[in-house]
């Protein structure tokens, strides 16, 4: 096991300084005409996209394209928590999903504009309440944690699995890295970029290991919609609520990543009233909630996979359907949308928008249960491309199964491609991409420093498994052919 305590000089996380020069190498004119003048005809492949290239599940496209003509979604700011239906919807969508999030209220939850303004917010919220504060983060993981902890100079203590980076640190391996200046763990259900689930027992050690070391287990759901029905479910209420820690447990979740539309930055923190109302504070302050436009979107969104959650308990469809409308407009007073008491409830624009908003989108079972049928077929074809594209990558890199763990965890795998150990890394990527027109984002842009890569780790890349099956078979070709005449 690694730990490594260097990933921060002068304010800048060095993942993110990784991340942003390979972003900024694929996007730079100039190389990018380079690579297609050499490519002769053919495309410039992305295999580290992540799920941008798949399309958006059509029913939430047409959801959105109705909403953006309502123009109750346009008349105000948005209150700092989020949209009213918003909240309740996600409270609703929890409740449904576990019987222990009935001790959540609205007051546990906060809209936020995408995941890394939450990262924002709790390394505010740190500097705001602690002396010198530290985090603690396994990696590989996704940059933008870190980079939003560098600004408050915040140490970010990174953990390396002393299998493989692979894997994910077990519990004893994070509680090594904790010093008495750690207030926060971050890690998640389903890791970017390695695809690995997290399993129960697991996620109960490292809450209970938060709870004895007085930290904050922060838990990222982001990209986990898509997890295969083999994966065991994790119910973090029930684990709070069998360690008592539930002023140890913030969740954030967000829908963008999952559904191939990651311009439309929404999000949501389920947490303690105390940092949950603080982030409040902080989205008033920079007027940076979500665009209200979005919230049909969402609502629609998490109305789908609470009913997919009911249906494999064996719950009919239109009782699901039931259920969570049931749950999202009785505590609002919504029993009859044409009750002018909700009007003074919200304000003098929201009967004839919440009207056409909730009928339009919502009050027709018919045609709800028939969008989600087709919204369910959208997701299990994804896990079957997946599943499909991730068998064709195994099978091409000839890839070691000691080296990791992938079960189904999403729509990127992280593999070890020995060829190019021992090169250096951004070179290489830079001569590929400008050569073969292949891009591909390698181990340094998910923590540690290059040169614990390039000297302990090897090569790594993550690889995105949701392009089409033609696509990826081409680029992986690419990518070996020039890997073999680098080296």
């Amino acid at each position: 096991m690694a730990v490594v305590k260097d990933s921060m000089q002068n304010r800048v996380y060095q993942a993110t300084r990784q991340y942003g020069g390979y972003i900024q190498l694929f996007h730079n004119p100039v190389f990018r005409k380079k690579a297609i003048d050499n490519l002769n005809g053919r495309h410039i492949i992305n295999l580290s996209t992540g799920f941008n290239l798949r399309d958006c599940a059509p029913v939430l496209v047409d959801q959105l394209a109705s909403d953006a003509t309502n123009p109750f979604l346009y008349r105000n700011y948005e209150a700092p928590s989020g949209h009213p239906l918003w909240i309740q919807s996600v409270l609703a969508h929890e409740i449904i999903k576990s019987s222990y999030a009935n001790q959540l209220s609205s007051k546990n939850i906060v809209v936020v504009a995408g995941s890394c303004v939450t990262f924002h917010y709790i390394a505010r919220y740190l500097v705001e309440n602690f002396d010198a504060p530290e985090v603690v983060a396994p990696v590989p993981t996704y940059a933008g944690f870190g980079e939003n902890m560098a600004p408050f100079n915040i140490p970010v203590i990174e953990v390396v699995s002393d299998r493989s980076p692979g894997f994910m640190p077990t519990t004893e391996e994070v509680s090594d890295a904790i010093t008495k200046n750690t207030k926060l763990i971050y890690t998640g259900w389903v890791n970017n970029p390695t695809g690995f689930v997290m399993d129960k027992f697991e996620a109960k050690k490292l809450l209970l290991l938060a709870k004895e070391k007085n930290v904050y287990l922060m838990w990222d759901e982001t990209q986990s919609t898509l997890v295969s029905d083999e994966c065991e479910s994790v119910d973090m209420w029930e684990i709070a609520s069998e360690l008592d820690a539930w002023d140890n447990l913030i969740v954030i979740a967000s829908m963008s990543k999952d559904r191939g539309i990651p311009s439309n930055r929404s999000a949501w923190v389920i947490g303690p009233e105390q940092i949950v109302q603080r982030f409040v504070e902080y989205n008033g302050n920079l007027y940076s909630m979500p665009a209200t436009v979005l919230t049909g979107l969402v609502m629609k969104d998490l109305l789908f996979r609470s009913m997919a959650f009911l249906v494999k308990k064996d719950i009919e469809a239109g009782k699901a359907y039931d259920t969570f409308l049931d749950l999202v407009l009785k505590p609002l007073d919504i029993d009859d949308i044409y009750d002018k008491k909700v009007e003074y409830r919200f304000h003098q624009f929201l009967i004839p928008g919440l009207r056409r908003f909730l009928l339009d989108g919502f009050l027709d079972k018919g045609k709800v249960l028939a969008e989600y049928l087709e919204f369910n077929k959208w997701v299990i074809d994804g896990q079957r491309l997946f599943k499909s594209n991730f068998d064709m990558v195994v099978d091409m890199l000839d890839l070691n199964w000691d080296d990791f763990r992938f079960e189904m965890g999403g729509f990127n795998s992280f593999v070890h491609i020995p060829i190019l150990d021992k090169v250096n890394q951004q070179k290489f990527v830079e001569s590929m991409f400008v050569d073969a027109g292949i891009e591909i984002l390698p181990g340094p842009a998910f923590g540690l420093q290059p040169t614990h890569w390039e000297n302990q780790l090897g090569f790594w890349g993550r690889i995105t498994l949701s392009s089409s099956a033609n696509l990826m078979i081409e680029g992986l070709n690419r990518m070996l052919d020039y890997a073999r005449k680098y080296r």
